[in-house]
């Protein structure tokens, strides 16, 4: 709770954080984009290495049934540990 309260009170930074993080993700740099988000509510331990993962692990079936898509914030990519199966490289 106390890192959801620290998030709002910082609201006054928000559009420079938004800024920011669309300048890291042009630029592919996913290390500095989670560096930046470690104070976000959604970037800790219960989030990132507990809940994604076995999202993304229920999310897999789906996904070798092919015609699905999934939209994931960058941050997450690191709990992100699906296998998309074999790839038509045509």
């Amino acid at each position: 709770m106390d890192r959801i309260v620290r998030f709002f009170q910082k609201i006054d930074q928000w559009e420079e954080w938004a800024r920011d993080h669309s300048q890291l993700y042009l630029r592919g740099d996913l290390g500095a984009m989670l560096a930046m988000t470690n104070e976000f509510p959604s970037r800790c331990p219960s989030i990132v290495e507990y809940r994604d993962p076995v999202m993304f692990e229920r999310m897999n079936g789906y996904f070798k049934q092919g015609g699905v898509i999934a939209f994931v914030g960058t941050t997450h990519i690191p709990g992100c540990r699906v296998d998309f199966g074999p790839r038509d490289t045509g």
